[in-house]
Protein backbone atom coordinates (compact mmCIF):
# COMPACT_ATOMS: atom_id res chain seq x y z
CA UNK A 1 0.00 0.00 0.00
CA UNK A 2 1.50 3.21 -0.85
CA UNK A 3 -0.99 5.74 0.22
CA UNK A 4 -3.96 6.10 2.96
CA UNK A 5 -6.15 6.71 -0.31
CA UNK A 6 -4.87 3.01 -1.79
CA UNK A 7 -6.05 1.67 1.40
CA UNK A 8 -9.18 3.23 1.74
CA UNK A 9 -10.06 2.29 -2.11
CA UNK A 10 -9.15 -1.72 -1.15
CA UNK A 11 -11.54 -1.53 1.90
CA UNK A 12 -14.33 0.26 -0.22
CA UNK A 13 -13.67 -2.62 -2.66
CA UNK A 14 -13.96 -5.12 -0.17
CA UNK A 15 -17.12 -4.01 1.60
CA UNK A 16 -19.14 -3.29 -1.84
CA UNK A 17 -18.63 -6.83 -2.90
CA UNK A 18 -20.58 -8.60 -0.10
CA UNK A 19 -23.39 -5.75 -1.00
CA UNK A 20 -23.44 -7.11 -4.52
CA UNK A 21 -23.69 -10.62 -3.47
CA UNK A 22 -26.54 -9.85 -1.23
CA UNK A 23 -28.18 -7.92 -4.15
CA UNK A 24 -28.11 -10.41 -6.17
CA UNK A 25 -29.64 -13.07 -3.80
CA UNK A 26 -31.87 -10.16 -2.88
CA UNK A 27 -32.14 -7.13 -4.83
CA UNK A 28 -31.22 -7.63 -8.35
CA UNK A 29 -32.21 -3.85 -9.60
CA UNK A 30 -29.59 -2.83 -7.29
CA UNK A 31 -27.13 -4.80 -9.69
CA UNK A 32 -28.12 -2.07 -12.62
CA UNK A 33 -25.90 0.48 -10.73
CA UNK A 34 -24.07 -0.24 -7.55
CA UNK A 35 -21.14 -2.43 -9.63
CA UNK A 36 -19.72 0.81 -10.13
CA UNK A 37 -18.38 0.85 -6.56
CA UNK A 38 -16.42 -2.00 -6.72
CA UNK A 39 -14.81 -1.81 -10.25
CA UNK A 40 -13.70 1.65 -9.43
CA UNK A 41 -12.42 0.99 -6.50
CA UNK A 42 -10.28 -1.70 -7.85
CA UNK A 43 -9.88 -0.66 -11.04
CA UNK A 44 -8.01 2.76 -9.73
CA UNK A 45 -6.47 1.00 -6.79
CA UNK A 46 -4.56 -1.59 -9.75
CA UNK A 47 -3.66 1.42 -11.88
CA UNK A 48 -1.79 3.57 -9.06
CA UNK A 49 -0.49 0.40 -6.89
CA UNK A 50 -0.05 -2.62 -9.68
CA UNK A 51 2.52 -1.98 -12.63
CA UNK A 52 1.93 -5.11 -15.14
CA UNK A 53 -0.91 -3.56 -17.45
CA UNK A 54 -2.04 -6.84 -18.12
CA UNK A 55 -2.88 -7.08 -14.31
CA UNK A 56 -4.76 -4.04 -14.23
CA UNK A 57 -7.20 -5.06 -17.20
CA UNK A 58 -8.36 -7.44 -14.15
CA UNK A 59 -11.15 -4.81 -13.25
CA UNK A 60 -12.88 -5.17 -16.97
CA UNK A 61 -13.59 -9.29 -16.80
CA UNK A 62 -17.03 -8.47 -15.46
CA UNK A 63 -17.54 -6.57 -18.08
CA UNK A 64 -16.42 -8.87 -20.84
CA UNK A 65 -18.18 -11.83 -19.11
CA UNK A 66 -21.34 -10.04 -19.10
CA UNK A 67 -20.69 -8.81 -22.54
CA UNK A 68 -20.02 -12.29 -24.36
CA UNK A 69 -23.40 -13.35 -22.38
CA UNK A 70 -25.53 -10.88 -24.35
CA UNK A 71 -24.16 -11.79 -27.60
CA UNK A 72 -24.04 -15.45 -27.15
CA UNK A 73 -28.03 -14.67 -26.21
CA UNK A 74 -28.02 -12.44 -29.00
CA UNK A 75 -27.00 -14.82 -31.73
CA UNK A 76 -29.03 -17.31 -30.40
CA UNK A 77 -32.34 -14.99 -31.34
CA UNK A 78 -35.06 -16.18 -30.24
CA UNK A 79 -37.65 -14.10 -27.92
CA UNK A 80 -36.41 -15.62 -24.44
CA UNK A 81 -32.88 -15.24 -25.94
CA UNK A 82 -32.73 -11.40 -26.84
CA UNK A 83 -34.38 -10.81 -22.82
CA UNK A 84 -31.52 -12.31 -21.94
CA UNK A 85 -29.28 -10.26 -24.21
CA UNK A 86 -31.05 -7.07 -23.21
CA UNK A 87 -30.34 -7.96 -19.41
CA UNK A 88 -26.90 -8.79 -19.81
CA UNK A 89 -25.99 -5.82 -22.19
CA UNK A 90 -27.45 -3.63 -19.67
CA UNK A 91 -25.64 -5.62 -16.78
CA UNK A 92 -22.47 -4.61 -18.61
CA UNK A 93 -23.30 -1.03 -18.09
CA UNK A 94 -22.44 -0.49 -14.13
CA UNK A 95 -18.83 -2.44 -14.07
CA UNK A 96 -17.72 -0.60 -17.82
CA UNK A 97 -18.53 2.60 -16.12
CA UNK A 98 -16.22 1.83 -12.94
CA UNK A 99 -13.86 0.49 -14.93
CA UNK A 100 -13.55 3.78 -17.03
CA UNK A 101 -13.97 6.88 -14.23
CA UNK A 102 -11.02 4.71 -12.69
CA UNK A 103 -9.28 5.19 -15.79
CA UNK A 104 -10.24 8.78 -16.14
CA UNK A 105 -9.55 9.29 -12.59
CA UNK A 106 -6.16 7.81 -12.75
CA UNK A 107 -5.04 9.49 -15.76
CA UNK A 108 -6.31 13.02 -14.59
CA UNK A 109 -4.11 12.29 -11.20
CA UNK A 110 -0.83 12.34 -13.25
CA UNK A 111 -1.30 15.27 -14.58
CA UNK A 112 -2.32 18.90 -13.19
CA UNK A 113 -5.14 20.25 -14.20
CA UNK A 114 -5.78 23.70 -15.48
CA UNK A 115 -8.91 25.79 -13.78
CA UNK A 116 -10.94 25.48 -17.18
CA UNK A 117 -10.29 21.29 -17.36
CA UNK A 118 -11.42 21.52 -13.31
CA UNK A 119 -14.57 23.60 -14.35
CA UNK A 120 -15.25 21.39 -17.24
CA UNK A 121 -15.34 18.15 -15.14
CA UNK A 122 -17.52 19.55 -12.62
CA UNK A 123 -19.75 20.18 -15.12
CA UNK A 124 -19.76 16.52 -16.88
CA UNK A 125 -19.95 15.27 -13.54
CA UNK A 126 -23.43 17.03 -12.74
CA UNK A 127 -24.95 16.46 -15.78
CA UNK A 128 -23.57 12.44 -15.86
CA UNK A 129 -25.37 12.25 -11.82
CA UNK A 130 -28.70 13.92 -13.24
CA UNK A 131 -28.68 11.69 -16.55
CA UNK A 132 -27.96 8.91 -14.81
CA UNK A 133 -30.67 9.24 -12.32
CA UNK A 134 -32.97 9.69 -15.18
CA UNK A 135 -32.12 6.52 -16.57
CA UNK A 136 -32.33 4.76 -13.08
CA UNK A 137 -35.85 5.55 -12.97
CA UNK A 138 -36.51 4.95 -16.91
CA UNK A 139 -34.57 1.67 -16.62
CA UNK A 140 -35.47 -0.08 -13.49
CA UNK A 141 -39.09 1.70 -12.08
CA UNK A 142 -37.69 2.17 -8.92
CA UNK A 143 -39.32 2.24 -5.73
CA UNK A 144 -38.31 5.41 -3.61
CA UNK A 145 -35.87 3.15 -1.63
CA UNK A 146 -34.03 2.07 -4.28
CA UNK A 147 -33.91 5.34 -6.07
CA UNK A 148 -32.57 6.80 -2.51
CA UNK A 149 -29.55 4.36 -3.06
CA UNK A 150 -28.73 5.40 -6.48
CA UNK A 151 -28.64 9.14 -5.76
CA UNK A 152 -26.43 8.78 -2.85
CA UNK A 153 -24.10 6.50 -4.51
CA UNK A 154 -24.20 8.48 -7.80
CA UNK A 155 -24.04 12.29 -6.22
CA UNK A 156 -21.62 10.96 -3.42
CA UNK A 157 -20.06 9.07 -6.54
CA UNK A 158 -19.46 11.94 -8.73
CA UNK A 159 -18.31 14.31 -5.89
CA UNK A 160 -15.66 11.62 -5.11
CA UNK A 161 -14.65 11.12 -8.60
CA UNK A 162 -13.79 15.00 -8.63
CA UNK A 163 -11.84 15.05 -5.46
CA UNK A 164 -9.73 11.95 -6.22
CA UNK A 165 -8.88 13.44 -9.84
CA UNK A 166 -8.35 17.04 -8.39
CA UNK A 167 -7.10 16.38 -5.02
CA UNK A 168 -9.07 19.99 -4.30
CA UNK A 169 -9.90 20.47 -0.95
CA UNK A 170 -13.68 21.33 -0.48
CA UNK A 171 -14.17 23.18 2.44
CA UNK A 172 -18.02 23.19 2.06
CA UNK A 173 -18.31 22.55 5.69
CA UNK A 174 -16.88 25.61 7.25
CA UNK A 175 -18.87 27.22 10.40
CA UNK A 176 -20.62 30.11 8.75
CA UNK A 177 -20.74 33.56 10.49
CA UNK A 178 -23.36 34.44 12.87
CA UNK A 179 -24.81 37.09 10.85
CA UNK A 180 -25.21 34.70 7.56
CA UNK A 181 -26.92 31.82 10.13
CA UNK A 182 -29.36 34.37 11.48
CA UNK A 183 -30.22 35.79 7.99
CA UNK A 184 -30.67 31.75 7.24
CA UNK A 185 -33.18 31.16 10.04
CA UNK A 186 -35.19 33.94 9.38
CA UNK A 187 -35.32 32.92 5.70
CA UNK A 188 -36.04 29.09 6.74
CA UNK A 189 -39.21 30.42 9.12
CA UNK A 190 -40.03 32.88 6.62
CA UNK A 191 -40.31 29.66 3.90
CA UNK A 192 -41.52 27.29 5.90
CA UNK A 193 -44.69 29.52 6.95
CA UNK A 194 -44.76 30.83 3.33
CA UNK A 195 -45.55 27.98 1.70
CA UNK A 196 -48.00 26.59 3.83
CA UNK A 197 -49.20 30.04 3.72
CA UNK A 198 -49.63 29.55 -0.07
CA UNK A 199 -50.90 26.29 0.36
CA UNK A 200 -53.79 27.44 2.21
CA UNK A 201 -54.70 30.52 0.06
CA UNK A 202 -54.42 28.39 -3.60
CA UNK A 203 -55.52 25.05 -2.38
CA UNK A 204 -59.23 26.13 -3.77
CA UNK A 205 -57.58 26.05 -7.25
CA UNK A 206 -55.15 23.51 -6.86
CA UNK A 207 -56.01 19.98 -8.32
CA UNK A 208 -53.28 17.99 -6.13
CA UNK A 209 -55.56 14.52 -6.09
CA UNK A 210 -53.29 12.53 -8.93
CA UNK A 211 -49.77 13.29 -6.37
CA UNK A 212 -50.46 10.28 -3.77
CA UNK A 213 -51.67 8.10 -6.55
CA UNK A 214 -48.35 9.05 -8.61
CA UNK A 215 -46.12 8.62 -5.59
CA UNK A 216 -47.60 4.83 -4.72
CA UNK A 217 -47.75 4.26 -8.14
CA UNK A 218 -44.17 5.56 -8.86
CA UNK A 219 -42.23 5.06 -6.04
CA UNK A 220 -43.87 2.85 -4.15
CA UNK A 221 -45.04 5.73 -1.49
CA UNK A 222 -48.31 4.83 0.45
CA UNK A 223 -49.82 6.55 3.40
CA UNK A 224 -48.27 4.13 5.95
CA UNK A 225 -44.47 4.81 4.85
CA UNK A 226 -44.78 8.47 4.15
CA UNK A 227 -43.84 9.49 7.36
CA UNK A 228 -40.53 7.78 7.11
CA UNK A 229 -40.08 9.12 3.78
CA UNK A 230 -41.11 12.59 4.74
CA UNK A 231 -38.36 12.69 7.41
CA UNK A 232 -35.49 11.25 5.36
CA UNK A 233 -36.44 14.29 2.63
CA UNK A 234 -36.39 16.77 5.41
CA UNK A 235 -33.15 15.61 7.00
CA UNK A 236 -31.13 13.63 4.82
CA UNK A 237 -31.84 14.15 1.08
CA UNK A 238 -31.83 17.84 1.76
CA UNK A 239 -28.30 17.62 2.64
CA UNK A 240 -27.10 15.39 0.19
CA UNK A 241 -28.57 18.28 -2.80
CA UNK A 242 -26.95 20.85 -0.99
CA UNK A 243 -23.75 19.04 -1.14
CA UNK A 244 -24.33 18.19 -4.69
CA UNK A 245 -25.83 21.23 -6.11
CA UNK A 246 -24.19 23.97 -3.89
CA UNK A 247 -21.19 22.43 -2.67
CA UNK A 248 -19.82 20.90 -5.77
CA UNK A 249 -22.33 22.94 -8.44
CA UNK A 250 -21.50 25.89 -7.30
CA UNK A 251 -18.82 26.48 -4.80
CA UNK A 252 -16.30 24.54 -6.31
CA UNK A 253 -17.46 24.97 -9.73
CA UNK A 254 -17.79 28.54 -9.13
CA UNK A 255 -13.49 28.50 -8.19
CA UNK A 256 -12.91 27.58 -12.24
CA UNK A 257 -15.64 28.82 -14.69
CA UNK A 258 -17.39 32.79 -14.58
CA UNK A 259 -19.78 33.80 -12.03
CA UNK A 260 -22.72 33.82 -14.39
CA UNK A 261 -22.08 30.10 -15.26
CA UNK A 262 -22.00 29.40 -12.27
CA UNK A 263 -24.94 30.75 -10.89
CA UNK A 264 -27.15 29.63 -13.83
CA UNK A 265 -25.94 26.25 -14.27
CA UNK A 266 -26.23 25.14 -10.46
CA UNK A 267 -29.98 27.06 -10.17
CA UNK A 268 -30.64 25.47 -13.53
CA UNK A 269 -29.73 21.99 -12.97
CA UNK A 270 -31.63 22.34 -9.54
CA UNK A 271 -34.08 22.99 -11.26
CA UNK A 272 -34.64 20.70 -13.96
CA UNK A 273 -33.70 17.61 -11.81
CA UNK A 274 -36.82 18.01 -9.48
CA UNK A 275 -38.80 19.09 -12.12
CA UNK A 276 -38.26 15.65 -13.98
CA UNK A 277 -39.44 13.49 -11.69
CA UNK A 278 -42.72 15.37 -11.25
CA UNK A 279 -43.54 14.85 -14.93
CA UNK A 280 -47.36 14.51 -15.36
CA UNK A 281 -48.09 15.46 -11.61
CA UNK A 282 -49.58 18.71 -12.75
CA UNK A 283 -51.25 21.05 -14.99
CA UNK A 284 -48.72 22.34 -17.07
CA UNK A 285 -49.19 25.62 -16.13
CA UNK A 286 -48.30 24.37 -12.40
CA UNK A 287 -45.64 22.42 -14.17
CA UNK A 288 -43.88 25.97 -15.27
CA UNK A 289 -44.75 27.48 -12.08
CA UNK A 290 -42.68 25.11 -10.12
CA UNK A 291 -39.89 24.92 -12.80
CA UNK A 292 -39.18 28.37 -12.51
CA UNK A 293 -39.98 28.36 -8.79
CA UNK A 294 -37.39 25.69 -8.44
CA UNK A 295 -34.67 27.78 -10.36
CA UNK A 296 -35.50 30.84 -7.96
CA UNK A 297 -35.30 28.66 -5.11
CA UNK A 298 -32.05 27.12 -6.31
CA UNK A 299 -30.34 30.64 -6.73
CA UNK A 300 -31.46 31.68 -2.96
CA UNK A 301 -29.63 29.25 -1.61
CA UNK A 302 -26.76 29.93 -3.74
CA UNK A 303 -26.97 33.23 -2.40
CA UNK A 304 -26.95 31.93 1.36
CA UNK A 305 -24.33 29.94 0.62
CA UNK A 306 -21.84 32.45 -1.50
CA UNK A 307 -19.77 32.61 1.42
CA UNK A 308 -18.53 28.79 0.95
CA UNK A 309 -20.75 27.20 3.92
CA UNK A 310 -23.62 25.06 2.64
CA UNK A 311 -25.34 25.27 6.09
CA UNK A 312 -27.62 28.21 5.42
CA UNK A 313 -28.70 26.84 2.57
CA UNK A 314 -29.58 23.79 3.95
CA UNK A 315 -31.02 25.19 6.88
CA UNK A 316 -33.96 26.98 4.32
CA UNK A 317 -33.86 23.91 2.08
CA UNK A 318 -34.78 21.79 4.78
CA UNK A 319 -37.57 24.38 6.10
CA UNK A 320 -39.25 24.08 2.36
CA UNK A 321 -38.88 20.20 2.50
CA UNK A 322 -40.74 20.39 6.15
CA UNK A 323 -43.64 22.29 5.13
CA UNK A 324 -43.99 20.60 1.91
CA UNK A 325 -43.86 17.19 3.65
CA UNK A 326 -46.80 18.40 5.53
CA UNK A 327 -48.45 19.39 2.68
CA UNK A 328 -48.11 15.75 1.25
CA UNK A 329 -49.03 14.46 4.53
CA UNK A 330 -52.51 16.45 4.25
CA UNK A 331 -52.52 15.18 0.48
CA UNK A 332 -52.43 11.41 1.93
CA UNK A 333 -55.04 12.10 4.94
CA UNK A 334 -52.57 11.50 7.64
CA UNK A 335 -54.25 14.47 9.45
Amino acid sequence: MKTRSDRVLLLLFVLSLPVCVWAWLFWIPLLLFFPVVPCFCLQLWMCRVVRSWWLRAIPALPTLVLGGLALFFLVRDSGWDRLGAFIFGVGTIAPAVGVLFGWAVYLLQRHSLSRRTRGVIVLVLVLIGCVAMAMVEVLTDPDYAMKSVAKVLLFLGCVGVYVLASRERLGWFQKPAWRDLKQALVLAALTFFGILGGYALLSPWLDLSAVPGALAGGAGVTAEIFPLVALYITLCNSLLEEIFFRGFAFLTLRRHCAPALTWGFSAGSFAVYHVSIMDGWFHPAVFLLFTLGLAAAGALFNFLDRRGSIWNGWLVHMAANLAINLIGMRMFGIF
